[in-house]
């Protein structure tokens, strides 16, 4: 595992990495928020097993 993120990092550079990370964490973020939203206003739309998940 840690052989293979070597290899990766060699084939691309550390800023475009920081780019990829930081823009996978906003869209986590964004829909993160967009389902805590859905949830207040109408926790019939999301799914069974993300209410479960909730629940617990």
């Amino acid at each position: 595992m840690v052989k293979l993120s070597k290899a990766l990092i060699k084939r691309k550079t550390v800023e475009e990495w920081l780019i990829i990370l930081l823009f996978g964490f906003a869209v986590a973020v964004m829909l993160f928020v967009a389902q805590t939203s859905l949830a207040a206003s109408e926790p019939v739309v999301l799914d069974p097993a993300f209410l479960s998940y909730k629940e617990h």
